[in-house]
């Protein structure tokens, strides 16, 4: 025991050493195992602030381009809509040109129906939404049944239940852009116009002559809801991009904060796995030492 008794401080270092390597070495392993620098907060202690904030920037950015991108997809829709009303209003514009010229005409028929099929697709749903509607996208916004203008000079919108709002994009960080037609706008009430004057008096070549000089005004505007639908959609596929950009380059600088290298925990993993088995030795060479060893 005297032999031990004085290695007892030198052993005392050594245990305190290999009980610090012991430390290190799991902290090691664990990063090793885990990918991470620490399982909690507490093991990145000063960068905790950091990493939280950026975390809040990467889930506000990632809803961002998320929800840009469920805009753009009903923007997409609209603008195919507007494709099928142009297509439509080309139909009727044609027709009415025909009729222009004759003394009776069967265009009646052909006018009810197309006041259906426009009040359909101006009642376009998209994800339970509907489309024409502006902010009021729960309720259906044509509703032609009683629709009767009392003048074919007049404006009269009275088929529309929507709101006058139209829908917007609003992103956290400010951004926002309105998009869309109400399905009161003039180029689709101008075709309602036309085509219930037609109904009324079919075979009078003034109203012909008038319905189609509305439908020409209703095909221009058309375009003119079709060229804005296209600028903002592309814009918000700009933004979306510029949002999921930047998600992914704050996500990378998040990871740098936490993610551990996973070859050098390797490399630490093994030298402090070395020097435990050394300050083992060590210490059990001092433990088994004995004074009188060197006495015979």
């Amino acid at each position: 025991m005297i032999g031990r008794i004085a290695s007892f401080s030198h052993t005392s270092y050594l245990l305190t050493l290999s009980m610090g390597t012991q430390t290190r070495l799991a902290q090691a392993q664990e990063q090793q195992a885990s990918g991470l620098i620490s399982q909690s907060y507490a093991g990145i202690a000063r960068d905790t602030a950091a990493l939280l904030d950026l975390n809040g920037k990467v889930s506000a950015a990632q809803a961002d381009a998320q929800t840009a991108e469920t805009t753009a997809g009903t923007m997409e829709i609209m603008y195919s809509t507007l494709n099928n009303i142009v297509d439509l209003a080309s139909e009727i514009q044609s027709q009415l040109a025909a009729a222009l010229d004759s003394t009776t005409t069967n265009i009646a028929n052909s006018a009810e129906q197309w006041l259906t099929d426009l009040a359909s697709m101006l009642n376009t749903t998209y994800a339970g939404r509907y489309l024409f509607a502006g902010t009021a996208t729960d309720a259906m916004p044509v509703d032609i049944s009683a629709y009767d203008p009392a003048s074919a000079t007049t404006a009269d919108t009275s088929y529309y239940q929507g709101a006058e709002a139209s829908l917007r994009y609003t992103g956290s960080d400010g951004y926002t852009v309105s998009y869309g037609a109400t399905a009161d706008d003039a180029a689709f009430e101008q075709i309602f116009r036309a085509l219930s004057m037609v109904i009324d008096a079919p075979d009078d070549a003034s109203v012909r002559q008038a319905a189609y000089d509305l439908m020409d005004s209703a095909i221009d505007r058309l375009g003119q809801l079709q060229q804005t639908l296209s600028t903002k959609t592309s814009a918000l596929n700009t933004y979306m991009g510029q949002r999921s950009a930047i998600a992914e380059d704050l996500a990378t600088l998040a990871s740098d904060l936490k993610d551990t290298d996973l070859a050098a925990a390797t490399v630490m993993v093994t030298q402090y796995q070395t020097q435990l088995e050394a300050s083992y030795s060590s210490i059990s060479k001092l433990l088994s030492t004995n004074l009188l060893d060197y006495l015979r």
